[in-house]
C-alpha cells in the first residue's frame, strides 16, 4: 500500500512581483497605454524595433500611474517597451505588435 502527501499547487511566481507593467491595447494601432508605472517606480520608457533600434524614448513624471505612447509614426512591425526606474534598472519588458495606422493581423 502507497502513502501520498498532499500539497497544495499554486500558479504564483515567487521571482516576480505582484505588480507587473502592462501595456494595451496589443496589437496597437496608433497609441499604447503603458500601466503601473509609479507603483513600480519607471522613470523611463523607451520602445525599440526588432533590430535593436530605439525608435521612441519618454520620461514619466511619476505623478501619473499611466502614460499613452503615440506610435503612429511607426511602421508596421514587433517591437519591445522596455521600461526603467530612476537608477536605469530595467524594470519590465513587453513585446507588441504596431501598425501605425495600419491594422497587423496574425
Amino acid at each position: 500500500m502507497s502513502t501520498f502527501a498532499q500539497s497544495a499547487v499554486s500558479n504564483t511566481d515567487l521571482d516576480s512581483p505582484d505588480i507587473a507593467i502592462s501595456v494595451y491595447p496589443n496589437p496597437a494601432k496608433d497609441f499604447v497605454i503603458v500601466n503601473n508605472i509609479v507603483a513600480l517606480g519607471v522613470k523611463e520608457i523607451e520602445v525599440f524595433n526588432v533590430l535593436g533600434t530605439k525608435v521612441k524614448r519618454s520620461l514619466t513624471s511619476g505623478l501619473r500611474n499611466s502614460i499613452k505612447l503615440d506610435l503612429s509614426n511607426l511602421d508596421p512591425g514587433i517591437f519591445f517597451v522596455r521600461s526603467y526606474d530612476n537608477s536605469g534598472n530595467l524594470v519590465g519588458t513587453n513585446k507588441i505588435s504596431a501598425s501605425g495606422g495600419w491594422f497587423l493581423s496574425f
